[in-house]
């Protein structure tokens, strides 16, 4: 506890106060939880520490429903709320009173995950325990803590999940009604952190069911899927907007057509125009003088969106698997690193636009340095999924959460590329890094532990 406290302060309090800028994100979370942008905000370069208190009309109507987990939302708006209420008599909203919220609840949870992890050997479980902060308390982690970045709730949520999942599936025949419900109430909260985690759903539902015929609780978790599946499918639906247009226009214009020398025949592949080749190769945020077909105008809703979906898109990969291999090549060559290339410091400290340092990044510099290659990463996940066959063989209680963990984290891989093109995929591949150092991390533990069991045969043999 003393360790990952000052490792948060040094990372982030220590002047120059470290934190991360807005490249446009923060808006669409801002709004539910009532804050709004000073008047003289910026952009990219640099990180801001105060915002505005104020609701629209329409945010102000649907904040307790929101907070009730009546109406899907943004995760933000839970600390938010209690970061609010501390913030209320200063007039501003601080970020850094948000950034001690968001660590609280993120230590909390990670101490009670690591008092899973048990080794007889005193001496190897002080070092795991120092191999775990490093990995799980690093400067990137806890840096975003200080902002309005979604990879923040979506950190602390998912390590909420893993808690309340190995609480589940310790006694899954006798699950308590409040341990399911936990389950169910943090899993609502990694679905509302971005909206990439919609993926997630069919996995929270079958822990749930599987948890309920398990434990003959079977109404509670039907009720429980029904929520998640409201605040999955449901928060994907009402909360995507426009951003759902974008990412569908990044992934085949900024995807399938980007550097391919006849994109013709991938839109006739796909039951779309040829004529929109013109625009192969650009993102949806240019302007709109660059586009032939401007995106999110009438022309393209007519001749594209009426007429793409997930479904041809996921068809145009599996009828071009070598496609499907090169871009998730492409993928690879952009995992392990969560670092924001945006300003991690206020305008304030005098440095230039768009400056960033990380403290304490020990293991990102480690991870950055690994194979990013499928020929790595494929392999590394098949001995994931083997320890996790091998635990279940030795029946141990954990061994489905940590399966789920792993596929988790395994079906964020494919999503950045094939649901939003070559537009921010080491961003949208933050989750499947962080499940990369927990796979990383049982290994390493369940190591240690055999060597522990050995040197305590030895000893007891000897004595």
């Amino acid at each position: 506890i003393i360790s990952v406290i000052a490792v948060f302060v040094y990372a982030e309090f220590v002047s120059p106060v470290h934190s991360v800028a807005d490249q446009g994100d923060f808006e669409r979370v801002m709004r539910p939880c009532g804050l709004d942008f000073p008047s003289d905000y910026s952009f990219y370069d640099y990180a801001v520490r105060f915002f505005n208190m104020k609701f629209t009309s329409v945010d102000l109507l649907l904040y307790v429903p929101r907070l009730l987990f009546l109406v899907p939302t943004t995760t933000f708006i839970f600390p938010t709320a209690t970061a609010r209420l501390i913030c209320l008599p200063f007039g501003a909203f601080d970020m850094r009173i948000l950034a001690g919220i968001m660590f609280l609840w993120y230590a909390t949870v990670c101490f009670f995950i690591q008092r899973k992890f048990k080794i007889e050997n005193k001496f190897l479980h002080c070092i795991f325990l120092l191999f775990f902060i490093v990995v799980f308390f690093n400067g990137i982690n806890l840096t975003i803590l200080n902002s309005l970045y979604g990879q923040s709730v979506m950190l602390v949520s998912f390590a909420t999940v893993v808690l309340f999942g190995l609480y589940m599936f310790e006694n899954v025949h006798d699950a308590k009604n409040s341990v399911i419900i936990f389950f169910t109430v943090s899993s609502c909260l990694l679905l509302g952190s971005k909206l990439q985690c919609a993926v997630f759903t069919p996995f929270l539902i079958i822990a749930v069911l599987y948890v309920g015929f398990k434990s003959n609780k079977r109404n509670l978790c039907i009720v429980c899927s029904i929520v998640l599946l409201w605040h999955g499918v449901g928060g994907y639906v009402i909360n995507g907007g426009q951003l759902n247009l974008d990412t569908q226009y990044n992934s085949v214009f900024y995807g399938i057509l980007k550097d391919n020398p006849n994109p013709k025949q991938d839109l006739i592949d796909m039951g779309l125009d040829e004529d929109m080749a013109a625009d192969s190769g650009k993102h949806a945020y240019l302007d709109k003088s660059e586009y032939k077909y401007p995106p999110r105008s009438d022309i393209m809703n007519e001749k594209f969106h009426s007429k793409m979906s997930n479904g041809k898109l996921i068809k145009f990969y599996i009828t071009h698997p070598l496609r499907l291999v090169s871009v998730m090549e492409t993928t690879a060559q952009n995992a392990f690193t969560n670092k924001i290339n945006l300003g991690t410091f206020e305008k304030k400290y005098g440095y230039a636009p768009n400056t960033s340092s990380y403290r304490f990044d020990l293991w990102e510099n480690i991870r950055e340095h690994l194979p990013k290659t499928l020929f790595f990463i494929i392999p590394s996940y098949a001995v994931f999924l083997l320890i996790g066959i091998v635990m279940l063989k030795k029946k141990n209680r954990y061994a489905v959460p940590f399966i789920f963990v792993i596929l988790m984290g395994l079906i964020q891989f494919p999503m950045p590329y094939i649901g939003n093109g070559a537009a921010d995929i080491s961003k949208q591949l933050f989750l499947f890094n962080i499940s990369f150092d927990f796979g990383l991390t049982v290994l390493i533990y369940m190591l240690f532990k055999t060597v522990s069991k050995k040197i305590s045969k030895k000893v007891s043999k000897n004595s």
